[in-house]
């Protein structure tokens, strides 16, 4: 994994596991991966969250672009 300086980060988003498409969209298009959570919803389903952040000058996508 790239490594990069957490404070450059400008913008948040989430992503989880029920929509994968998007989470590889986002970092196709420079998102970064900034951190990852496991855990089981209210019927004990697993599924994965993730936190990419955005550390471009311009302003990224709109989440409904994705």
């Amino acid at each position: 994994m790239s490594q990069f300086d957490l404070s450059t980060v400008k913008k948040v988003r989430n992503g989880s596991s029920n929509d994968l498409e998007s989470v590889n969209a986002h970092l196709a298009d420079g998102w970064v991966l900034v951190s990852t959570a496991d855990g089981r919803d209210e019927s004990g389903y697993p599924l994965s969250v993730y936190t990419l952040g955005w550390t471009k000058d311009e302003e990224p996508k709109p989440v409904n672009e994705y």
